[in-house]
């Protein structure tokens, strides 16, 4: 394909997309990138069968964390402007691959890792020491600021030669945009879209990278797959796609709900992760979450003595929580004896449940 045939604009327009009145584009003029574009169009196109296909091709994809991020794939994972923790959630999954380690209870596979990051040095250096990656040499990173003028397909180029030389096997970037140099609307045009994310596809495709793509959701939100800011070309070319939110309703500021829509089934519809001072906590799905919120609600409103007990509609009446994970709640307090319970659970002796106050931080009155 020529720098002619690949035309943002064109592309946009068979989309039903205007183009953006006045986007500069970066050309493709990196003699490598024109020479390879020239070279296939002469190249000999190799088919395969569906059996040579899958004879040739693991049953599994080679994850480094098992359902979000794999080798030879794209993970695009959008959220909130200074509000998911995107940065921060990608820098916990590197640390995990650099030393092997879990990432919310998931094992790794062990890599070095590129980053592109649109941070300034002094904000990146922040976020670097809060994840523990200050001093380790496996991390490597190109600042935005450092590659200004230089066309987005080079510095992928680049960054899979990096990668390569380093011995990493993950590619990450962030924000996307930011790199790809859209401005404006362009990032609405499918057209600019694409001509983002075909570097990207080089590098995990045709080298193996597995690489870890971030953009910013729109203000209005949205479906996973839907809910990234301008075009759903972006998230149409990713493998898995991931969207960071905040959970609904009352829960703890650390808590944060990766919502997944993948091609492939290890993926999670959810997953509830904890941010703590030793990494991300899994706390489950947003089932698990919902309880785990119900049981806090339960113990910081329940009855301290046998002789306030309430039933179970009671209590769930007066901490507003809802029936199917208030059960579930009150079931796991009474197991771990943090609610005890009065009554035989027949007519005219309901069962009655009060929080015994040696379980509890501070009593109730």
């Amino acid at each position: 394909m020529s720098d002619q045939s690949f035309d943002p604009d064109e592309i946009g327009r068979m989309h039903g997309e205007e183009p953006p009145p006045t986007v500069p584009r970066l050309a493709n003029n990196s003699a490598a990138y024109r020479e390879a574009h020239a070279a296939e169009t002469k190249a000999t196109l190799v088919f395969h069968s569906a059996a040579e296909l899958v004879a040739r091709t693991p049953s599994a994809p080679p994850w480094l964390v098992p359902g979000y991020v794999a080798r030879g794939a794209i993970t695009e994972v959008v959220g909130k402007v200074k509000a998911a923790g995107k940065t921060t959630l990608a820098l916990a999954m590197c640390r995990a691959i650099i030393r092997g380690e879990q990432f919310a209870g998931l094992a790794t596979e062990r890599t070095g890792v590129v980053y592109l990051t649109e941070q300034p040095d002094a904000s990146f250096r922040e976020g670097l020491s809060r994840a523990g990656l200050s001093d380790v040499e496996e991390f490597r990173t190109l600042p935005w600021y450092a590659a200004v003028g230089v066309p987005w397909e080079v510095v992928v180029e680049q960054s899979v030669v990096e990668c390569s030389r380093s011995g990493a096997g993950l590619l990450v970037v962030d924000t996307l945009p930011q790199w790809a140099g859209i401005r404006g609307d362009g990032e609405n045009n499918a057209g600019e879209a694409l001509r983002a994310v075909v570097p990207l596809q080089v590098a995990a495709g045709v080298h193996g990278l597995a690489v870890l793509s971030i953009r910013h959701s729109r203000k209005s939100g949205g479906d996973v797959g839907d809910d990234g800011r301008g075009s759903s070309a972006f998230a149409g070319t990713a493998d898995i796609v991931l969207s960071l939110r905040r959970p609904e309703g009352q829960a703890e500021p650390n808590i944060r709900v990766l919502h997944g829509l993948s091609r492939f089934s290890d993926t999670p519809d959810s997953f509830v992760l904890k941010l703590t001072p030793d990494g991300y906590e899994a706390l489950g799905d947003e089932t698990a979450l919902a309880i785990e919120a119900a049981k806090s609600r339960l113990l910081d409103l329940a009855p301290v003595s046998a002789e306030n007990a309430l039933t179970s509609d009671e209590l769930l009446h007066r901490a507003q929580v809802k029936r199917t994970s208030g059960q579930a709640a009150i079931g796991a307090l009474r197991e771990t004896g943090r609610l005890a319970r009065l009554g035989d659970g027949k007519r005219g002796s309901p069962y009655r449940y009060w929080a015994p106050q040696s379980f509890l931080p501070d009593a109730h009155p």
